[in-house]
């Protein structure tokens, strides 16, 4: 369970986004979105048009992976890559400096490109 308490006055600080914060309480309690998104809404971190907006995109993966560190959880299977190399990949990936095909190649069969975050613009191929 997730407890309201823990979602209580928890803002984000500098660049990270709600979403980002409360990926990283999902994947710390290991709750669905959804009932991630319904505490968040109780303790009043969001309100219930930005819980819908959320809603609409599931956190993949990576990003579950990502906010713990790419620690090996239980439900979330052997780590194979060393965080820190993970960590630069997903952010050399999410800057649009890498192409999804080169992030999976990179990760050594750690992910499938379904498992990435989506972006706002698609690969540029070479």
């Amino acid at each position: 369970m997730l407890p309201i308490d823990a979602l209580t006055g928890c803002l984000p600080a500098g660049p990270t986004t709600k979403r980002d914060v409360l990926i990283s309480f999902a994947a710390r309690y290991r709750t669905s979105w959804s009932l991630t998104l319904r505490q968040a809404t109780e303790a009043g971190l969001i309100d219930r048009d930005t819980a819908k907006t959320l809603r609409q995109r599931n956190p993949t993966r990576t990003e579950l992976m990502e906010a713990v560190d790419w620690a090996p959880q239980p439900d979330l299977e052997a780590v194979l890559v060393p965080p820190r190399y993970a960590h630069a990949v997903l952010q050399s990936f999410k800057n649009g400096l890498i192409t999804t095909s080169r992030a999976v190649e990179m990760m050594r069969g750690q992910v499938s490109a379904a498992d990435l975050p989506a972006r706002d613009y698609p690969d540029l191929e070479p």
